[in-house]
C-alpha cells in the first residue's frame, strides 16, 4: 500500500527531514543504541536539545525536580518519547518555511496541538499504555493536508477552506483538489521520514477502522486518533452539522477505564490549550467553550432558517408577481391578437382573420373523405356612399355596426362573419347547401330592411343591403378568395337588378 501511494505522490514529496534529527530518529528504533549514543546524538542539535529540555521540564513530562541534561532526560523519557518528539520537531522545523501558497500554517498547528492533546486526554483515559505516543499520533495525524498543501501550492487557499468543514468533506475536497487525501500522502512519505508502523497506520486510518490484521496497538491507537478528530472537529467547524452528534457516538464507542463525557473532555483540552502552546511555541486564538461553540451553532441555524422563511416570502412574492405578470402578459398578448383579428369598429373579424376562418373551414367541410356543403354570403350596405355624403361619417359609422349586429344575431356559433372593408361584409356557412344560405341571406336582408338606426343628431335612418352568395356542393374545391370572387360576382347580380336583393353564384 505504501508503494502505491509513493507513486501517487511522485514529485509532490515533503523536503526530506534534517540529517541530525534522521538518525535520532533512526537511533531510537535500535535496541542496540545505548542511552549515552542517543544522548551524544542529540546534543549535536542544539536547537532539538533545548527543545527536549523544556518539554522534559513542562508539566507534560516533568518529574516532579528539574531535568538538567541531555542524559538526564534521556533516562526519564525514553526512546519512544524521543522518537516522537524528535519527529514532531522535525515536521516543524521543515514546513517551517517551505511554499503552501494561501494555506494558513498558523492555524494548522493550532489545530493540530488541539488534536494532540485530545489524544492524550484519551489515551489517558482509555488505559492505553504510551499516552505520548498518542498526543505525537495527534499532532501529526492531519500533516498529510501541510504536505498536500507543499505539493500544490495553488490549491493552498481551496484547502485552508475546506479546513472549516466536517471531516467527511474535507476528504472528499482533499481528493478532488489534489488527487488524494492527507492520510495517503503520509503514508506515501512514512518510509522516507522513518515513521513507525504503529504510529503511520494510526495517522493513515484515524477517518475510518484500521484493516482486520493489524495489531491490537494499532487498533487502539487508530480509534483514539479518531476519536480525537472528531473532538477536534467540534472548535475546527464552529459545531456544524452534526460534529456534535458524531463525537459523541465516537466517544460512547470508545473503551475506557470510566465515561468519556464530551462536555468535560472539551472543557479539559481547552484548559490544557494554553500551557500546552506555550510550551511547544504554538501559536494559538482564544479557545472557545462547548457551550459558546454549541450556542454559536444553534444562533447560525436560527439564522439560517429565518434567512430560509426570508427567502421563501422573497420567493412566493416573486412567484406571485410572475404570475400576475404571466396573466397579465397571456392578457396583453390575447388583446394583442384581438387587435391584429378584429374590425375595430364592429368587433367581428378583419378580412385576415376572416379569410383565415373561411379557409380553415373549407378544409373540414370539403377537403377530407366525406364531403359536407358549405356556402358563403357577400353583403353589401346599398348607396353608402349617399349615407356618408348626407348625414355625415358618424352616421355611417353607426349603420355599419347595425348591420354587422344584425348578421351576427342571424348567424350559428360555428359560422363565421368578417368585416372585409368599408361597407362590404361576408358570412361563411360551413355544412350548409344552398337552399339553407339563401334562407339566412334573405331573413339578414329582410332584418336590414326593417331596422331604424338612431345616428345621433342625424335622426333615425332606414338602410337595405344586397346579398349574394355561393356554394361547395361536391366537385372542385376553390380556395377561400375564389369562393368570395363567386359570391361577390351573385353580389353584383343583386346591384344590377335593383338592390335589396339575394342572389345566387351559379
Amino acid at each position: 500500500m505504501r508503494a502505491d501511494n509513493a507513486a501517487r505522490a511522485e514529485h509532490t514529496t515533503l523536503p526530506s527531514p534534517p540529517a541530525g534529527l534522521a538518525m535520532i530518529i533512526q537511533a531510537t528504533g535500535d535496541a542496540t543504541v545505548s542511552s549515552r549514543a542517543l544522548a551524544n546524538l542529540i546534543s549535536r542539535e542544539p536547537a532539538f536539545t533545548a527543545e527536549m529540555l523544556r518539554l522534559a521540564n513542562s508539566p507534560f513530562y516533568s518529574p516532579g525536580k528539574q531535568v538538567k541534561t541531555v542524559q538526564q532526560a534521556t533516562l526519564f523519557m525514553g526512546t519512544r518519547t524521543i522518537r516522537n518528539m524528535a519527529l514532531a520537531h522535525a515536521v516543524r522545523q521543515t514546513t517551517a518555511n517551505v511554499d503552501t501558497g494561501e494555506f494558513d500554517r498558523v492555524t494548522f498547528w493550532e489545530n493540530s496541538l488541539r488534536r494532540a492533546l485530545a489524544c492524550q486526554v484519551l489515551a489517558k483515559s482509555a488505559g492505553y499504555e504510551d499516552p505520548c505516543e498518542a498526543m505525537t499520533v495527534g499532532l501529526l495525524q492531519d500533516i498529510g493536508v501541510m504536505l498536500l498543501a507543499i505539493a500544490h501550492p495553488h490549491q493552498g487557499g481551496a484547502l485552508q477552506v475546506s479546513q472549516t468543514w466536517p471531516a467527511a468533506q474535507r476528504i472528499e475536497e482533499e481528493r478532488r483538489l489534489c488527487g488524494m487525501t492527507h492520510a495517503e500522502i503520509v503514508m506515501a512519505e512514512a518510509d522516507r521520514w522513518g515513521l513507525p508502523d504503529t504510529i503511520t497506520l494510526a495517522i493513515a486510518h484515524h477517518h475510518g477502522r484500521p484493516p482486520n490484521g493489524a495489531e491490537r496497538q494499532t487498533r487502539r491507537l487508530a480509534e483514539i486518533a479518531q476519536a480525537a478528530d472528531a473532538l477536534a472537529d467540534i472548535v475546527q467547524t464552529q459545531a456544524a452539522g452534526n460534529t456534535v452528534a458524531h463525537a459523541r457516538r465516537l466517544l460512547d464507542g470508545l473503551p475506557s477505564r470510566s465515561p468519556l463525557v464530551l462536555e468535560d473532555l472539551c472543557e479539559q483540552i481547552r484548559e490544557d490549550m494554553a500551557g500546552a502552546s506555550m510550551d511547544m511555541r504554538i501559536d494559538i486564538q482564544r479557545q472557545p467553550t462547548l457551550e459558546e461553540l454549541v450556542s454559536r451553532a444553534n444562533q447560525s441555524l436560527l439564522n439560517v432558517n429565518a434567512s430560509y422563511e426570508e427567502l421563501t416570502k422573497q420567493l412566493e412574492q416573486l412567484l406571485a408577481e410572475k404570475e400576475q405578470l404571466t396573466t397579465k402578459l397571456r392578457e396583453s398578448n390575447d388583446e394583442l391578437t384581438r387587435l391584429a383579428t378584429t374590425d375595430s369598429m364592429t368587433g367581428i373579424a378583419n378580412r385576415r382573420a376572416y379569410l383565415a376562418q373561411a379557409t380553415e373551414a373549407i378544409d373540414e367541410c370539403c377537403s377530407g373523405p366525406v364531403k359536407r356543403p358549405l356556402s358563403v354570403l357577400m353583403l353589401d350596405i346599398d348607396h353608402f356612399k349617399r349615407v356618408n355624403d348626407t348625414y355625415g361619417h358618424a352616421a355611417g359609422d353607426e349603420v355599419i355596426k347595425a348591420v354587422a349586429a344584425a348578421m351576427c344575431k342571424a348567424v350559428r356559433d360555428c359560422d363565421g362573419v368578417g368585416r372585409l372593408g368599408g361597407e362590404e361584409f361576408s358570412i361563411v356557412l360551413p355544412e350548409t347547401p344552398s337552399s339553407g344560405a339563401r334562407f339566412v341571406g334573405e331573413r339578414i336582408r329582410r332584418t336590414v330592411e326593417a331596422m331604424k338606426v338612431d345616428c345621433g343628431d342625424a335622426g333615425l335612418l332606414s338602410v337595405t343591403i344586397s346579398v349574394g352568395g355561393a356554394t361547395i356542393d361536391g366537385g372542385d374545391v376553390p380556395t377561400a378568395e375564389d369562393l368570395l370572387k363567386h359570391a361577390d360576382k351573385a353580389l353584383y347580380a343583386s346591384k344590377e337588378s335593383g338592390r335589396n336583393k339575394v342572389s345566387w353564384y351559379r
